[in-house]
């Protein structure tokens, strides 16, 4: 597994900021908890904020939470995180669903199945 989030609650580390730890099973699912998350994650660009740690600084954020000194996070940086995160995420365009795509595809294939059936119904 790739290294690249630092549970908060237990310094395990995991795939990602907001994946569930496998150490305690911890999922950030409050805007702050997802601020710590973000935090306490590899340096990523959120628009033009970047946001996290460096690898070597997860090592010694991880080797210390494990050890029972918790990560003493900023309020000013963690209300700064959720706030740059939530207009990153409000800056881009919203996912295209797998169902749009398909039923694109599916109303594209009636209509061409329709022309070519009343086209060879016509040509009779």
């Amino acid at each position: 597994m790739k290294k690249k989030a630092v549970c908060v609650r237990c310094g395990a580390f995991k795939k990602a900021a907001f994946a569930r730890c496998p150490g305690c099973g911890l999922i950030p699912e409050t805007d702050f908890e997802a601020a710590r998350a973000l935090i306490l994650s590899e340096k990523t660009v959120y628009g033009a904020v970047e946001i996290g740690r460096t690898p070597e600084e997860l090592e010694e954020i991880s080797e210390n939470i494990q050890k029972g000194r918790p990560y003493p996070i900023d309020g000013e940086e963690q209300n700064r995180v959720v706030r740059e995160y939530w207009n990153y995420l409000k800056s881009q365009p919203p996912p295209q669903h797998r169902l749009g795509r398909y039923l694109k595809w599916g109303v594209l294939l009636i209509v061409l199945f329709s022309a070519s059936a009343l086209l060879g119904w016509w040509l009779l």
